[in-house]
């Protein structure tokens, strides 16, 4: 549902780089970092499901 909400090229971007970020940080095995690329994940996710009338 989230990702039919993101229809410029931009955003769907914006997503594929906090996912690619959280990925290289479990990789590195940098738990900061992943935690850090896991809350923007969270708060894309959250912002978008506003946007898309989920309340």
């Amino acid at each position: 549902m989230v990702w039919r909400q993101r229809q410029s090229a931009d955003t769907r971007t914006a997503v594929v780089a906090v996912h690619a970020k959280l990925a290289e940080s479990i990789a590195d095995g940098d738990p900061q970092a992943a935690q850090q690329a896991l809350k923007a994940h969270f708060d894309l996710a959250f912002r978008d499901l506003i946007a898309a009338g989920l309340h």
